[in-house]
């Protein structure tokens, strides 16, 4: 009848910045400095695990932008705005948690890719991690010119590869096949590569009518996204 059940306030400071993820009768909520936990029942908190680690000198907070929730593990891809006085590049970290206790596990700091412009200078691009995804061992994260693959038993980085023409945020999922799904927000318009999960090799590569403002949505056979009119895509071979 769509009556309100409960309701929680929640700081607008610290606003939350993904989508919620569910598992056992919670919430878990991304923000700023933390992930919280809260019961569906009731919309109590009752777990928050504040997001402290591998923080820059200087800093004081980093911002849950993707969660996962695997295996009695709590993944999280952080993006970390600079201070004041320092240049304008995000970092961005992996951070693990145990999912009752909220203990810290191991974090991963993600390097910065760098590019030459045509004038010779050198600049990092940012790397805060806008969006992560899980198959098997596998934890994958996009940047916003990289995408990448850690161990997620410890972090141990499995390999990396950069997109130094495109810009990406928030347009990965893993697809039916288990392999990385990727589009570009830009140039315009921008293809959908599809990258084997396990070496980083492209395995195909799809031209799209438009750029992608959101990640694919992924079923049991095939891939479906908005990019200038609503596609199907086999994940095989990428063909529409």
């Amino acid at each position: 009848n769509g009556q309100m059940r409960w309701e929680s306030p929640l700081d607008p400071l610290l606003s939350v910045s993904i989508p919620m993820k569910q598992q056992d009768g919670y919430l878990y909520l991304g923000r700023r400095g933390e992930v919280v936990r809260m019961a569906k029942s009731n919309g109590q908190v009752d777990l928050r695990i504040p997001l402290e680690q591998l923080l820059p000198e200087g800093v004081e907070l980093q911002t849950a932008f993707d969660i996962e929730l695997v295996d009695g593990k709590l993944y999280v891809g952080t993006v970390i705005f600079p201070a004041a006085d320092e240049p304008p590049t995000k970092n961005g970290r992996l951070l693990v948690f145990e999912l009752g206790s909220g203990q810290f596990q191991w974090g991963y700091e993600v390097p910065h890719f760098t590019q030459t412009d045509s004038t010779g200078a050198t600049r990092s691009e940012d790397a805060g991690v806008y969006e992560i995804g899980i198959n098997g061992k596998y934890l994958a994260a996009m940047t916003s010119k990289e995408v990448m693959v850690v161990d997620r038993n410890n972090g141990e980085e499995i390999w990396r590869v950069p997109f130094p023409n495109y810009k990406f945020l928030k347009t990965m999922a893993i697809g039916p096949r288990g392999n990385v799904i990727v589009g570009a927000r830009s140039p315009y318009p921008s293809p959908m590569i599809c990258l084997n999960i396990q070496d980083g090799n492209i395995l195909w590569e799809t031209a799209l009518e438009a750029s992608m403002l959101m990640p694919p949505a992924v079923e049991q056979s095939w891939i479906f996204l908005s990019s200038g009119s609503l596609q199907m895509i086999n994940p095989s071979n990428g063909q529409v």
